[in-house]
């Protein structure tokens, strides 16, 4: 089932506040590390002709993305995560790798990511054999995660975002990588409609509405 984006950036007046209301209401979501925080780093794809940047910064908004992606320093655990937006509304989907497959796909022998019994890991491998899909840009950031509603509204924070294009450093946790942005990006995700208190909580009034693209960072930082 898609979910319903809404992006925003803010200040950190604007994250202090939120984040306040949010753990009063104790939404922290603790499956997604100790006390809803993680640091994640994230492996973002392109292909030679930068189709997927060129679409982002476009505007365009029917899209596909891939992305693997680990927390924590925790290599033991890499998911791929494709996400598609065919309209105003996003789906996703992912798949345990192993770091045995990572490291064959930093070094782009893809044979490992052929395994029938996963559809995505075959549509990744049929991207990266046929049509050229490569890995283009590293991303690290800290992620905080409140959830409500059973999960059907997910609402987070990233800060501290920090970008590489040395990909072939995906697994180094010594990887050397440089600031993306000073500003702090919420994202808000939602099955069908967001619920009023949520909106109340989440509302920065004229804050201007966000896209931002980790991997664009990398090009136009």
């Amino acid at each position: 089932m898609g979910k319903h984006e809404l992006m925003r950036f803010i200040s950190s007046s604007d994250y202090a506040r939120l984040r306040s209301r949010l753990r009063m209401m104790d939404m922290r979501d603790d499956s997604s590390g100790d006390n809803g925080e993680c640091n994640v780093r994230s492996l973002y794809f392109d292909c030679c002709s930068n189709s997927a940047l060129l679409e982002k910064l476009s505007g365009l908004v029917r899209r596909e993305k891939y992305s693997i992606r680990y927390c924590n320093g925790d290599m033991s655990h890499i998911r791929l995560e494709k996400t598609s937006k065919p309209s105003r509304v996003v789906f996703s989907e992912d798949a345990e790798i192993t770091t045995e497959q990572c490291v064959s796909l930093l070094a782009r022998d893809f044979e490992s990511l052929k395994l029938p019994d996963t559809p995505l890991l075959m549509d990744f491998f049929a991207q990266v054999y046929y049509g050229m899909l490569r890995p283009k840009s590293i991303a690290d950031y800290h992620r905080e995660v409140y959830t409500c509603n059973g999960g059907k509204v997910r609402v987070t924070f990233d800060t501290s975002i920090r970008v590489s294009d040395n990909v072939s450093g995906f697994l180094n946790p010594w990887l050397a990588t440089t600031p993306a942005a000073e500003a702090i990006v919420m994202e808000v995700n939602y099955d069908g409609l967001l619920p009023d208190y949520i909106r109340d909580i989440v509302h920065v009034g004229w804050r201007r509405q966000a896209d931002f693209s980790k991997l664009a960072a990398v090009w136009l930082g």
